[in-house]
């Protein structure tokens, strides 16, 4: 393989992963031809003493993290307090995992951001969106090897072993070691791309790809268990992580960082790449026309979250009322609908019993008459549009205590909710022009 030095390290402690050692360097010698080199490795196992047993062995004596929790709840709530009131799309990939209701994952890149490891405002950085799309490229290449090359299951992306790839790959950018910030199995590379992918490059093109070194110079190395490819090819593992950045000061210009885990515990955040890649492009066609609609000074763009402990659907145009939400666990969808911001008021109110639930409508009747019967007025929420705009449609389950009422312009949705049993209740406002 042609090319600039490259240099790679492993974290192989397949077990409780805690240490590491750069077992091979990749070097250029004199002729440009890469080779491998010997390196002083070693591997510290907590609470196993290192007696020659295979990995194996130590895998099935030595404790793992198998519920995917790495911070608690108090841990969580404290580093993301900082992050309560900004926009998560000025917050990088934190924000798309707060967008997800991933509070974990969205809490590590808050707490590597605080003892600056990532940088949330650098588009290089391994936190950012541009570069979390530019992982999963490297997931795939991973999994190429495993079914195509070896005959094993794929390996889904973990929101939060992602996260972690990003920390624990910045406070490696400049340091030719492993953090060993978080209890997972990793291999970190220096100087390589993945633009060049790997599946191309064993169709005989030249390229920097990481798993050139991971996996093809190892191969050909006799690499033992505690490598790059034990990490790469082991039957155990489910999901994995993965980042790349390529921020100012990281040696070699680049760093990729792959996380790997035998469960996760979170099957909520836990995806296909090719749907992790969807759940990106949405929250990124939301914050477009979130920044569009910031624009349009006619109209506002109507949020709509979602609380999966109580099936209540919310609306706000308020980023703040949403991001406090989203903080509490709601799960942001999308922007529901585009409201004028003048025309008829829709009225939101409260229903302080029992779960509590929200209700809005445009008929100050319907609003006086719930204020009557105990609910609170919220005021105005937003402004419906003249007859001439899009139709909101109102449905009402017979069955909830709370949620009772969808409100949406996807006439699809309308037509699916009444064919399981909602009742159309017709046009409840209009939406703007």
């Amino acid at each position: 393989m042609k090319g600039n030095t490259l240099l790679i390290g492993s974290l192989s402690a397949v077990l409780a992963c805690s240490a590491g050692s750069a077992q091979m360097i990749l070097a250029s010698n004199s002729d440009g031809e890469a080779s491998f080199e010997d390196a002083a490795s070693t591997t510290i196992i907590p609470g196993v003493e290192n007696t020659g047993k295979n990995a194996d062995e130590i895998w099935l004596e030595t404790a793992w993290n198998q519920t995917g929790v790495y911070l608690n709840q108090e841990e969580i709530s404290r580093y993301l307090s900082p992050y309560e009131n900004q926009d998560p799309e000025k917050l990088g990939s934190l924000g798309f995992y707060l967008y997800l209701g991933d509070r974990q994952a969205a809490a590590i890149l808050a707490k590597g951001a605080s003892e600056g490891y990532i940088r949330l405002d650098d588009p290089e950085d391994p936190s950012s969106m541009k570069n979390l799309l530019a992982a999963l490229d490297g997931i795939d290449d991973c999994n190429y090897i495993r079914t195509e090359l070896r005959g094993l299951h794929a390996l889904n992306a973990d929101s939060t072993l992602m996260a972690i790839a990003a920390v624990q790959s910045g406070a490696s950018r400049n340091n030719m070691d492993h953090s060993r910030l978080y209890q997972v199995h990793e291999n970190l590379a220096w100087g390589h791309t993945l633009n060049d992918r790997f599946q191309n490059v064993m169709n005989g093109e030249n390229g920097r790809n990481p798993f050139v070194s991971w996996y093809l110079g190892e191969l050909e190395a006799g690499a033992g268990d505690y490598s790059h490819i034990n990490n790469i090819v082991k039957p155990t593992f489910t999901v994995t992580g993965f980042a790349f950045g390529s921020s100012e000061g990281t040696l070699f210009g680049a760093v990729c960082g792959q996380t790997f885990a035998a469960v996760s515990g979170r099957d909520d955040y836990v995806a296909k790449t090719s749907e992790f890649r969807t759940r990106i492009n949405d929250y990124l066609n939301e914050i477009q026309q979130a920044t569009e609609g910031a624009a349009d000074n006619a109209s506002v763009a109507m949020y709509r979250l979602y609380n999966p402990h109580t099936g209540e659907h919310f609306y706000t145009a308020s980023r703040n009322e949403r991001t406090n939400l989203m903080n509490l666990g709601w799960k942001f969808e999308k922007v529901g609908w585009r409201a004028p911001k003048s025309g008829t008021p829709v009225y939101r109110l409260y229903n302080p019993s029992g779960p509590g639930d929200h209700h809005y409508t445009a008929d100050a009747n319907e609003r006086d008459y719930l204020v009557s019967a105990g609910w609170k007025d919220e005021g105005i929420g937003w402004y419906s549009g003249g007859q001439d705009s899009s139709p909101m449609y109102r449905q009402y389950n017979p069955n909830a205590s709370s949620g009772s009422h969808n409100y949406s312009a996807d006439q699809n949705e309308r037509e699916y909710l009444v064919s399981v049993g909602w009742k159309d209740e017709g046009i409840a406002w209009y939406a703007a022009e």
